[in-house]
């Protein structure tokens, strides 16, 4: 279905492909976050230390060095799950800048509020 003529364009009405921009892949997003919140990894870790080595002095009978590894795994749980509610808490706010200025806010509403404090700790 040609009718015989040829098609012509410029290159100036091509317009180029949209930029494809590149996430992260997951080994460089592990590397950034374990740079970013490094109590995590070593927390994962230890837990996982202590879980084995519980395990095997389970399997081998030694039934009290079991226990005391079951008791340091979930320490190193607790911690763990410490450190990422504190890395949690840390982002939501937005980071050290954020926080210093939200509590600078925070004692400027309250000298407004209730004044300066006299040298006993009451205001006006």
């Amino acid at each position: 279905m040609s009718d015989g003529r040829k098609s012509t364009f410029s290159l100036d009405e091509i317009e180029p492909p949209p930029l494809r921009i590149r996430g992260e892949s997951f080994p460089e997003k592990l590397l950034r976050k374990g740079k970013e919140e490094p109590f995590v990894p070593i927390g994962c870790v230890a837990t996982t230390y202590f879980l084995v080595s519980g395990f095997n002095s389970f399997r081998h009978g030694d039934a009290v060095r079991s226990q005391k590894m079951m008791k340091g795994r979930v320490m190193a749980q607790g911690a763990t799950i410490a450190a990422l509610a504190m890395y949690a808490g840390y982002s939501s706010l937005g980071g050290y800048e954020k926080i210093a200025e939200k509590l600078t806010n925070y004692s400027k509403i309250a000298v407004d509020t209730y004044g300066p404090g006299d040298e006993k700790g009451k205001g006006k």
